[in-house]
């Protein structure tokens, strides 16, 4: 859709990196699942409407380590049934509000995924246990600032859907028992290199290979396959007509060439000049029937 878009990453805390070895498709479909309930209802709680949101799975960090989080592009906007809705913050949600309801729908989700038989590998004491543990440390959740449509979208969207683990340019030293790779230390700030042998870079990047079928990009609420045409047809006219109605007012305000003394708003309309003496003689008149009175 044609309008501003906002980045916001969910990150899992790498505590639950031993149930994802295990159960890495029943974790992956939860954490789509509740990052996108999160952000739908904190939508309809604050703006009153229906989000939309692009997600992409990422499973890795810099150094190869399993680092499980989603990127996600929401419109910076929600539908209604008037239509849409753009908002004016650089902001989409609270981001501490969110990761507060992000944690708690997690959890809820791995109790319910285990009561279910999803997670035959746990014991329910080994459950019970880090659940707890989880729901006393703040999860993260970052959000950036709007990006527009036309001239960043599709490239910024492109750098996290067709991102792999590990890319060629990343290798600078290669030989027989170690291979060295460039990656950026972000406590630093600086680009670094990892000596690691072949066995273990073999072994972290597969760790990232996703289950057999697993849909890694997915689309929810108006940006969603079923009715994605239908919400960015009913936008673009509604858009347009707006930005028509912006058009004609500063037209207007343009072949007037006035404005509002008190607020200096543009999109007044021109009746003619009053003169001084005019506005004298109304006023003698007035006071006359003050007067009077």
């Amino acid at each position: 859709m044609p309008v501003p878009y906002f980045h916001l990453v969910f990150t899992l805390p790498h505590e639950l990196n031993a149930w994802i070895a295990r159960h890495d498709r029943v974790i992956y479909d939860a954490l789509f699942h509740t990052a996108w309930r999160a952000l739908n209802e904190l939508s309809q709680r604050k703006h009153n409407g229906w989000a939309g949101m692009t997600a992409v799975l990422h499973t890795w960090g810099q150094t190869l380590v399993r680092h499980v989080h989603l990127h996600a592009l929401v419109p910076s906007g929600v539908y209604r049934d008037q239509g849409w809705h753009s908002l004016k913050k650089n902001y989409f949600l609270p981001v501490k509000l969110l990761s507060n309801r992000f944690r708690g729908a997690m959890v809820s989700q791995l109790r319910a995924a285990f009561s279910e038989g999803l997670l035959p590998a746990l014991s329910q004491t080994e459950v019970s246990r880090l659940l707890n543990v989880l729901m006393q440390k703040p999860w993260v959740v970052y959000c950036k600032s709007a990006l527009e449509y036309r001239s960043t979208l599709v490239t910024y969207l492109a750098r996290y859907s067709h991102r792999i683990a590990l890319s060629n340019n990343r290798f600078q030293v290669w030989n027989n028992d170690k291979i060295s790779l460039q990656y950026r230390d972000y406590r630093s700030g600086k680009q670094s290199l990892l000596t690691l042998t072949p066995q273990e870079l073999l072994r972290r990047f597969l760790l990232h290979v996703l289950p057999r079928g697993f849909m890694r990009i997915r689309h929810y609420g108006c940006l969603s396959n079923a009715i994605r045409a239908k919400v960015k047809k009913r936008v673009d006219k509604q858009l347009d007509m707006n930005e028509s109605r912006a058009k004609d007012g500063s037209e207007k305000a343009a072949e007037s060439g006035c404005s509002c003394p008190a607020c200096g708003e543009h999109a007044v309309m021109y009746l003619g000049d009053v003169s001084e003496s005019k506005v004298t003689k109304r006023l003698r008149i007035l006071q006359s029937w003050d007067n009077g009175s």
